[in-house]
C-alpha cells in the first residue's frame, strides 16, 4: 500500500496533522509485515521523494515512527 502525498503549496502545513493521523489509522487496521501489507509513502512534489519504501519496515510500530518523523516540507 502507498500512500502518495501533496507537500506542493496547496496542501498547506495546516493540514499535515490530520493526513498523517489518517495514514496512521489505516497503517494500525492492517497487518504490517514481509509476508502482509508493506507500506510505502511518496511525497508529491518536485523532485519527488520516497521516504518510506515498501519494504523499508516490518510492522505498524515502526511505520508510525517513521511517519512522526517526516515533517511537512513545501515543495513548489
Amino acid at each position: 500500500m502507498v500512500f502518495s502525498v501533496d507537500h506542493s503549496g496547496s496542501m498547506g502545513s495546516g493540514n499535515h496533522p490530520a493526513i498523517t493521523a489518517f495514514i496512521k489509522s489505516v497503517v494500525n487496521s492492517v497487518t504490517v509485515g514481509p509476508s502482509d501489507v508493506q507500506i510505502g509513502y511518496g511525497l508529491l512534489a518536485s523532485p519527488t521523494q520516497h521516504p518510506i519504501y515498501l519494504n523499508s519496515y516490518t510492522n505498524a510500530t515502526d511505520v508510525n515512527a517513521a511517519l512522526d518523523r517526516i515533517g511537512y516540507v513545501m515543495y513548489k
